[in-house]
């Protein structure tokens, strides 16, 4: 019988198949990002950068208060707070908490606290209602009743923190309902760095002028961001006086901007990697875009690094 030798197909229909794949993908890519407005790209970064922000109340201040210690006398803070650039004890606004209420229960290990906090800054001015569940234990596992004087023996920390209030500042003011989740571990001194894992949900509205134009925009907004593989040194904190400067990781965030205008109403979806840097700024990345920003986390300051688009170093955009 006479034998037909078949060339192999399938090498050059994967190829064909994958370069269609590209083509694809790069159109979608290019749509959207000529769909989405500069607008709601700047927005999109005031709203993330309060969020994360110590200033404005965002995961940052949050965390400050979940490395707390707290009893019926009122929270201790286990960090030396200096402002960054000055050297000098930082203006936050902890410590002048009021109406505040404190509860333990043995059984679950659960120390409870209520309290209403405001400030009146030169560039912020807050009021809100704050309410923290903290689970203090060793490193057997034990609860610890009597955090502050039993500090050394702290190992982890499981912590849970709403906040719901109003900031203000220069360019941009924002209402908002948020709730925090950290298990913290390696707080005792047998460990340099504490690992954190949680999440963060906020839901809200944000009034921006967010191209300095004195023309004011406006979007409510619903966000989730999880905490993937964040490390805390423990030295840098003490030498700096803050977290913003030993924190490094990274946060996978979901956003979605709503804006109605003569009864329509429009909806915007962004997600994307947001990468602690570990000097007191974060990079926030869109997903399939070129653009990102830089925040700064201890006031939620944001801009633009590069206006050519390249993708900064760290992990690549999707």
């Amino acid at each position: 019988m006479k034998m037909y030798h078949t060339p192999n197909l399938i090498p050059s229909l994967a190829a064909v198949l994958l370069l269609i794949g590209f083509s694809a993908c790069d159109t979608l890519n290019k749509e959207q990002e000529e769909e989405i407005s500069q607008e709601e790209l700047e927005i999109a970064g005031q709203i993330i950068g309060s969020a994360l922000s110590d200033s404005e109340e965002g995961l940052l201040s949050s965390l400050y208060d979940a490395v707390s210690e707290v009893d019926e006398e009122g929270i201790q803070s286990r960090i030396q707070e200096r402002d960054r650039d000055q050297n000098q004890q930082r203006d936050h606004g902890r410590g002048s908490e009021s109406q505040y209420e404190y509860t333990y229960d043995p059984e679950t290990g659960q120390h409870l606290v209520w309290f209403i906090r405001k400030f009146e800054g030169p560039y912020v001015s807050r009021s809100l209602k704050v309410r923290n569940l903290y689970v203090y234990a060793d490193i057997s596992g034990r609860f610890i009743e009597f955090p502050k004087r039993q500090q050394d023996r702290i190992e982890t920390i499981d912590y849970k923190g709403t906040r719901e209030g109003i900031t203000e500042g220069p360019y941009r003011s924002n209402r908002f309902y948020r709730f925090d989740q950290f298990y913290l571990e390696g707080l005792s001194d047998a460990s340099r760095i504490i690992t954190l894992r949680g999440s963060h949900l906020g839901n809200g509205e944000m009034n921006a002028d967010i191209l300095r134009r004195d023309v004011v925009t406006n979007r409510t907004y619903e966000m989730e961001m999880n905490l993937e593989d964040i490390r805390i040194d423990k030295e840098t904190v003490k030498e700096n006086g803050n977290l913003e400067d030993g924190i490094s990781g990274f946060i996978s965030y979901r956003l979605t901007m709503t804006r109605t205008i003569n009864g329509e109403t429009k909806e915007r979806n962004l997600s994307g990697i947001i990468e602690l840097t570990g000097d007191g700024t974060a990079l926030l990345r869109f997903d399939k875009l070129r653009e990102f920003f830089r925040i700064g986390l201890a006031t939620g300051s944001v801009d633009r690094p590069d206006s050519s688009g390249d993708t900064p170093p760290g992990r690549p955009r999707s």
